[in-house]
């Protein structure tokens, strides 16, 4: 069943409460841990919810259900007030790549200088493997290497970012982000903003630059 982000809530907390709960139900954990199956990047988490339960977080985001779906695959509550949208594997700390079109800003990194980030300040990659405008991180790649994907509308440059930004469609059916004809993507090794573990991964992937 698909699982959802609500763009009102501030990372690590939910404003979904009382009757918003009745369309829009938590991923809650009676005990334990959630765990990652395949393709999850990022990092699983919890909060407390008002109510004293624990509900499950992607990347900060706490993650919901949708009433109106029915089966597996349903997308239901796609979009539904410009403010839910299906949660994409992205690691995006501020829910942006996963929501609708995110926006691409220039960071001063300590070390590498100037890079381009999300709105959440989490760094996005190239890959020099790739043709100009078309991806060549497909199927298992994309487990360590999430795309940075747009779901409805088209990417904004943020502070900055004075490059050329596009999209290309995806293998698999979904929509890319690119910056001056180049795909950009997250690291799942990158668990906040400001981190480069994946700068120079086989000499291949690197922080993408202004």
């Amino acid at each position: 069943m698909t699982l959802y982000i609500f763009k009102n809530d501030p990372p690590g907390q939910t404003a979904c409460t009382e009757g918003c709960l009745e369309n829009w139900p938590a991923l809650l954990v009676p005990s334990g841990e959630p765990s990652a199956g395949a393709g999850v990047g990022g990092q699983l988490s919890l909060l407390t919810r008002p109510e004293g339960v624990s509900q499950v977080m992607h990347n900060n985001l706490p993650l919901y259900y949708f009433a109106g779906d029915q089966a597996p695959g349903d997308v239901n509550g796609q979009g539904v007030g410009d403010v839910w949208f299906a949660a994409t594997p992205a690691p995006d700390a501020g829910g942006e790549g996963a929501a609708a079109a995110p926006t691409v800003s220039v960071a001063d990194n300590p070390q590498l200088g100037q890079i381009l980030v999300d709105s959440a300040g989490m760094t996005l990659y190239i890959f020099n493997k790739d043709a100009p405008g078309q991806t060549a991180c497909t199927e298992s790649c994309l487990e360590n290497w999430p795309a940075l994907l747009v779901t409805s509308g088209a990417p904004s440059a943020g502070a900055g970012a004075g490059g050329q930004l596009g999209v290309l469609t995806r293998p698999e059916g979904g929509t890319q982000v690119t910056y001056n004809n180049q795909p950009l993507y997250y690291f799942a090794g990158d668990q906040a903003p400001g981190d480069i573990n994946g700068q120079g991964i086989g000499n291949a992937w690197f922080a993408a630059v202004p």
